[in-house]
């Protein structure tokens, strides 16, 4: 009996939740065309052509998306995903997102598939004012959540660069994260030698002022400390 129920909620539909935040000038119209042919089709999806004119990139984007859903009955639908304007998906990203069903599924902001249970229960249903995606990811598995957070293939997006501030609170973030130094110099081979020299000016200011970390912070440094620890 157990067996059945467990099989009838596992094949029931997915109610999904779209968000795109971009302006008008930003949005790629395959973005929404490719959101529109997914092989488990979506429920709303909702397109936020807002300007913020507020703090970082990252704080902008987290402004913009929580304006969003303060207007939607997110407890009606079962996930969430949010994409960048200028990311085009798979037709059968959200069929593979889907697979194992995880509470969590995406690295970064611009393709991101959030379980809504979990989403209100843990973050109250809104993303961190300073972090529109990185804490989310952290929380989620600080709390024990399923995320898959592996490489997404063949999700096409373009690599817009970032300003001086914006690559300055990126480090800060990183520090209120709970990175240890360590991690933050071992990025050096992704980026371009000046954006990450800013990235780690930025973290090493935060470390200097002393800035409020997250709640996630402790569990992040112990996670990280301990695989250097378990390679030496």
């Amino acid at each position: 009996m157990e067996d059945s129920i467990a099989k009838k909620s596992k094949n029931k539909k997915k109610r999904i939740l779209c968000m795109v935040p971009s302006l008008p000038k930003d949005l790629n119209t395959q973005c929404v065309s490719s959101i529109l042919a997914q092989t488990v089709p979506i429920e709303m999806l909702v397109i936020l052509p807002k300007k913020a004119e507020i703090g970082t990139l990252p704080e902008r984007v987290s402004f913009i998306l929580n304006e969003g859903l303060s207007h939607i009955r997110i407890e009606d639908f079962d996930y969430i995903l949010r994409v960048d304007g200028d990311t085009v998906l798979p037709a059968d990203f959200l069929e593979e997102c889907l697979k194992g069903e995880p509470d969590l599924y995406g690295d970064w902001g611009y393709a991101m598939l959030i379980k809504t249970q979990p989403f209100l229960k843990l973050m109250n249903g809104k993303l961190h004012p300073e972090s529109d995606d990185s804490y989310i990811i952290h929380k989620f598995i600080a709390e024990k959540q399923k995320v898959f957070h592996r490489q997404i293939k063949l999700v096409q997006t373009r690599k817009r660069p970032h300003n001086m501030n914006d690559l300055l609170a990126c480090g800060e973030i990183y520090y209120k994260l709970g990175y240890e130094p360590f991690h933050v110099l071992s990025f050096f081979g992704n980026r371009r030698l000046k954006d990450m020299l800013l990235v780690v000016i930025g973290y090493f200011n935060a470390l200097v002022r002393r800035e409020r970390k997250f709640d996630v912070a402790s569990y992040v440094w112990r996670h990280q400390t301990r695989k250097i620890a378990f390679r030496t």
